[in-house]
């Protein structure tokens, strides 16, 4: 039976439905997402012209870094090696539920096309 707007949840049901909104799944499309983003904007900027494709997830990489994903310089070097599905796993095993909360904005803030 689907629920009247408004109407309130159970503290089960809405446990229920704040996990699926952080499930690896939905916050790695998410940043698949954002990584695509990322990618379009600066190959399609004048950096696009001297950054290959490692130095460009790097750059991605930092931002991350600084937002509260704690990657070591190791992995920042590592990562843009993997093929994008593994990375993107490698991403989402370190990021906690404080970090995975905040981002349930990307997909609402990003415009890029």
């Amino acid at each position: 039976m689907a629920r009247e707007p408004g109407s309130p949840l159970s503290p089960t049901a809405a446990m229920l439905e704040r996990t699926a909104r952080l499930s690896d799944e939905s916050i790695g499309a998410q940043l698949q997402q954002l990584l695509d983003c990322w990618h379009f904007q600066i190959m399609t900027s004048s950096m696009g012209h001297s950054w290959n494709r490692q130095k460009v997830v790097e750059g991605f990489l930092h931002i991350l870094g600084h937002c509260g994903v704690p990657l070591t310089e190791k992995e920042i070097a590592q990562l843009p090696q993997m093929e994008e599905d593994h990375m993107i796993a490698c991403i989402l095993e370190k990021m906690d539920e404080t970090f995975r909360e905040r981002q349930l904005a990307w997909p609402k803030t990003l415009n890029c096309y």
